[in-house]
């Protein structure tokens, strides 16, 4: 992944700007009010996808045209407020080319390769999200021992697959790049001390006519809060995105594997 590394320093001085110290008791909740900084690696998450042009033949990004996995690393910001509302922001690219000897024939954009043909792909993924959560289910304000929110929220999306032959000739497949509404469920729950459960079922669906977009994210997993101040978490995560417009051009992904996350309250 190319981190924008401007991003991550804007993010930063935010949270030193907005930086709210509350009292200790306020750290033993599952959901305790300030800002939330962190920092996920999602760890060579497993990686498959297709891409299909108007007219043109589908093809496998892992299979026919080799594309590999990559640690992804994810920034996080949240405030949560003291009556269980949190309001959270994050962003994930993926940036990869391939060059493969196809294994056979393959049509992309008008473009023919034969089988044996020598191909340059590229393919560059940026999604990123806006969610405000409130509180559905929760034992008291702020949550001490579990919550159920209802999540609202907007996505980003933006990126293209591009495919090259050995003669310089390039076809582009940009798709849905528009802010598209989504919503799920964020729950938590306290095992022991420290120590709760966690499960976020986020995604959207939308057609307009003869096109269709959906993409789908689940997270579950175990956090581990330190020194009152820090929490570690490890979790699974499962990620899904299908685009096909109105000429029948078609991209999908999906993205599946263990991530680790490190955050620090404020």
């Amino acid at each position: 992944m190319q981190l924008n590394h401007r991003f991550l320093i804007l993010v930063l001085a935010f949270a030193i700007l907005c930086v709210r110290f509350v009292y200790a008791d306020d750290m033993d909740d599952v959901s305790p009010t300030g800002f939330n900084v962190g920092v996920g690696a999602w760890i060579s998450p497993n990686f498959s996808g297709l891409s299909k042009s108007t007219g043109g033949t589908e093809m496998s990004l892992n299979h026919n045209l080799g594309f590999t996995t990559q640690t992804l690393i994810v920034p996080e910001l949240s405030y949560r407020w003291a009556h269980g509302q949190i309001l959270t922001f994050n962003y994930q690219s993926y940036n990869q080319t391939a060059i493969t000897n196809l294994n056979v024939p393959e049509s992309f954009q008008g473009i023919t390769f034969a089988a044996g043909a020598r191909a340059m792909s590229t393919t560059k993924l940026q999604w990123s999200n806006v969610n405000y959560e409130l509180p559905v289910v929760y034992d008291h304000f702020p949550p001490h021992n579990y919550f159920l929110n209802a999540v609202a929220g907007i996505r980003f999306l933006n990126g293209s697959f591009t495919m090259s032959d050995a003669f310089g000739n390039t076809g582009t497949h940009s798709y849905f790049s528009t802010p598209l509404p989504e919503v799920g469920i964020h729950g938590r729950y306290r095992v022991h001390g420290g120590t709760d459960v966690e499960l976020k079922l986020t995604g959207f669906r939308v057609g307009f006519v003869d096109s269709t977009t959906w993409l789908y994210d689940i997270e579950a997993g175990v956090n581990q809060k330190l020194f009152d101040l820090l929490t570690l978490t490890g979790k699974y995560r499962f990620s899904t995105f299908y685009d096909v417009d109105g000429n029948n051009n078609v991209f999908q992904y999906r993205f599946y594997g263990p991530e680790v996350d490190a955050s620090a309250h404020f």
